[in-house]
This record gives C-alpha cells, sequence and structure tokens, in this order.
C-alpha cells in the first residue's frame, strides 16, 4: 500500500470513529442531547460605576438604561454514567424593526440580529444561557417601546442548539412565526451586536446558573 494511500485510509477510519462516538452519545442518552425549553427575553439595568470626575449620563426616558437580556433555558441529556457533556453551542436570532432609510420616522421593515454563544462542561440537566443586547442599540432599532412584544406580537426570538457540531434542537419564541421555515434567513442579519455574559457588565451575574463560556485564544 503507498503511503498516500495508507494516510487517506487512516484519515477515513478517525472521521468514522468520531462520527460512530457522536451517534453513540445520541442512541445512549435520553433523546437528545440538548433540548431547548424556553426563550424568554427581558429588560434589565447593567450595574454601573460611573467614572470618577467624569459626568454621569442620565436617561432622558425611563427605561433608556435597559439591556435586553435573552435568556433561555434547556436540558442536557446523556448516556447513562455521564455527568458532563463538553461542549455545546447556541445561536441566537433576535428580530428587531428598521426602517427603509434611516430618515424615515416609521418603523416599516425587520432585520435580525446574530449572536452565540458557546459552554464547555455541562451538566447533565436543566441550564440556562443567556445574551445581551446594549441599550444604544436598542434605541438605534426603536426603543424598548416597540421592541417589547406586547406591542410587537410579530417580533420574534429563534435559538438554535449544537453539540458536536451538529444542530439537535431549535426553537422559536413566537411559536407561530416559528413554524415559518427559516424566517431568519430570509430577512437581513446583521452580526456583532450581541454580546455573551462575559463581554459585557453582566460578567458577574448569577454565575452559578450559567455553564462556563469557552475562551477564544485567538
Amino acid at each position: 500500500m503507498k503511503i498516500s494511500q495508507f494516510c487517506l485510509t487512516g484519515f477515513a477510519a478517525i472521521v468514522f470513529l468520531a462520527w460512530g462516538a457522536d451517534v453513540g452519545w445520541a442512541q445512549r442518552s435520553k433523546g437528545k442531547e440538548i433540548e431547548i425549553l424556553e426563550v424568554t427575553p427581558f429588560y434589565a439595568q447593567a450595574p454601573n460605576t460611573p467614572v470618577p470626575g467624569s459626568k454621569a449620563k442620565k436617561a432622558s426616558r425611563r427605561g433608556e438604561e435597559d439591556w435586553m437580556i435573552v435568556d433561555f433555558s434547556y436540558t442536557i441529556n446523556a448516556p447513562e454514567g455521564v455527568d458532563f457533556l463538553e461542549e455545546a453551542e447556541f445561536r441566537v436570532y433576535v428580530e428587531v424593526p428598521s426602517k427603509r432609510d434611516p430618515r424615515d420616522k416609521k418603523y416599516e421593515d425587520s432585520v435580525v440580529l446574530t449572536g452565540d454563544v458557546t459552554y464547555v462542561n455541562l451538566p447533565v440537566g436543566e441550564n440556562r444561557g443567556s445574551l445581551y443586547i446594549p441599550p444604544q442599540t436598542i434605541q438605534r432599532y426603536g426603543g424598548r417601546e416597540i421592541m417589547e412584544r406586547r406591542k410587537n406580537p410579530e417580533l420574534n426570538i429563534h435559538v438554535e442548539a449544537f453539540a458536536n457540531r451538529r444542530q439537535v434542537d431549535a426553537k422559536s419564541m413566537n411559536e407561530e412565526r416559528g413554524q415559518q421555515a427559516q424566517w431568519f434567513q430570509r430577512l437581513p442579519n446583521i452580526d456583532g451586536q450581541i454580546y455573551r455574559q462575559n463581554q459585557c457588565p453582566f460578567i458577574a451575574s448569577d454565575t452559578i446558573a450559567y455553564p462556563p463560556i469557552k475562551i477564544d485564544n485567538r
């Protein structure tokens, strides 16, 4: 056998073993590796420490300092005797109002803000995850009074869960809208405006409720 053929055969064997281990986990676990239970957006003020000597800016309207927190709960299932899932990624799509032209007064269109977080060492059982949209971004897309679901029931949030780089579950907050397959892909997507917990002032909030976030050292 030639060296190149041997290398290819060895690589194929590694891929097959990895795939087999992946399938084995799924078959031996109690259902899906990850099952998303609920998606809940809410608003909260972040911890704020004024810089000494600077003039703190005051909000001109109630709620103008609030962040939107996208909180989601999910269950980690595993084969008997396994206590942790090594890694899980969650991708979030948040529909927000937008204007066709920045000079328009009305928000007649929608765009989708996207974000993701990868947790490591997730214990078996129910866990939580969260992503954060800063108040300036909320104001940019109409403000809390326009984005709140009770006034805009058509707005939606979609969460996808990935284990071993495979999508294993997904859930939309607005279930009726969620039935419109891939609604979040048909709208313009804007990345880089949703924060992970370790990227915003909520870094030290409720650390026991959330698994550790994977550190990107690139």
